[in-house]
């Protein structure tokens, strides 16, 4: 949690602003990977005697004994478990989301039996003609209702960008370290910016491909509000 919390502040106050958003990329997943395996090592710091191991040395704590009849009372006396009630409500709450992960999983590889995808190149593209949402999952490509043909094409640049830089890959991971580590608000906070950054460099890449800036925009806000009015 510490170590996620100092990567964040460095990223908050260092790199936010930063335009270049593949380094921005790159440098939240290592962040998160460091602040996973920084745990498993030891660190010895001893700021007073660099030599020494301890700064207050050794003792020895006199011997006490514990009969078995005081355990007794002791457990006698603890009315609520709290330790049971702290593991189950994690447990409760890991399998609810890990269920909220399944879901969406199933739902996609359902999508990819009942439509007809286009296969364009690398990629599978499907169309949604009920939902307003466009994603992509890996190669598979989902598209919304779109109002235009020109409207296609720009939503579509923008998924391709997506699967092929593997966003989903991202996305898996802090998926599952969200179920894991549900506790640790660094973690939602990770996983909102990762996908924050994916948008970014989606629009990056679609707008390389020639498109129209404010046309892109707009096209952008009307698939994702549903309102070619505004």
């Amino acid at each position: 949690i510490i170590a996620l919390g100092i990567f964040a502040l460095v990223y908050r106050f260092g790199l936010l602003k930063d335009v270049n958003f593949r380094a921005r990329r790159f440098y939240l997943l290592n962040a998160v990977f460091l602040s996973f395996i920084l745990p498993v090592f030891s660190f010895n710091i001893n700021i007073f005697n660099p030599g020494e191991s301890s700064p207050l040395g050794s003792f020895v704590l006199e011997e006490i004994t514990v009969y078995s009849d005081g355990l007794k009372s002791i457990g006698e006396s603890s009315k609520v478990p709290f330790s049971e009630i702290i593991f189950y409500t994690y447990i409760l709450i890991a399998v609810l989301l890990g269920f909220r992960i399944l879901y969406q999983l199933i739902r996609i590889l359902f999508n990819t039996r009942r439509l007809r995808g286009d296969n364009m190149g690398k990629l599978m593209v499907y169309r949604l003609p009920l939902e307003s949402v466009s994603f992509s999952f890996f190669r598979f490509v989902f598209i919304g209702k779109t109002p235009e043909k020109g409207d296609m094409e720009k939503i579509l640049a923008h998924e391709k960008i997506h699967a092929g830089q593997l966003h989903t890959l991202d996305v898996l991971v802090m998926e599952i370290l969200s179920v894991i580590f549900w506790f640790n608000p660094f973690i939602w906070w990770y996983r909102n910016e990762i996908k924050n950054v994916h948008e970014y460099l989606a629009d990056e890449g679609a707008q390389d491909e020639g498109f129209n800036r404010k046309s892109y925009q707009i096209t952008l806000l009307e698939h994702l509000i549903g309102s070619a009015s505004l």
